[in-house]
């Protein structure tokens, strides 16, 4: 597939999974063959599967989960997007009870596409941010920085 392809199904990704929570579109756009290479919630296998359970999760805690894509580039089989997500934590999420509370947070992602699916996943969140702003952590000196 062309780079331009590429990029419109990790769109498509964004739109239909974070911003629609269709757990089909996972389904559909992850290769059989999916390996994610960020650190997993214990217990949540690195494959197809674990991503599906991942969203599931991330869409019962956070039902007004989502994201907007603030820049994405294609080279090759690889898309990197940066991007902002936010919500509000209503339900328990990896252990932690509902707080409430809302968040928005940095993002950066790689894909590796095959085909018309991602078969590869590396990403990074500003996970210290959302914990902050739900709460869960206090708030460093200096304040709030841009994500």
């Amino acid at each position: 597939m062309s780079e331009q392809e590429n990029k419109d199904n990790t769109a498509r990704f964004y739109e239909e999974v974070f911003n629609k929570h269709s757990i089909e579109t996972v389904d559909e756009l992850l290769h059989d063959d999916f390996r994610e290479h960020v650190v997993l919630p214990p217990g949540m296998s690195d494959d197809k599967k674990g991503a599906l359970t991942f969203f599931e999760q991330w869409f019962a805690a956070i039902p007004d989960l989502a994201a907007t894509i603030d820049d994405m580039i294609a080279s090759g089989d690889k898309v990197f997007v940066r991007s902002t997500i936010s919500g509000t934590q209503t339900g328990e999420f990896m252990g932690i009870p509902p707080t409430g509370k809302s968040f928005s947070i940095g993002s950066m992602d790689i894909v590796r596409i095959q085909g018309d699916q991602a078969i590869e996943h590396w990403g990074i969140q500003d996970t210290m941010a959302m914990l902050t702003q739900l709460g869960l952590m206090p708030q460093p000196a200096g304040g709030e920085h841009d994500h």
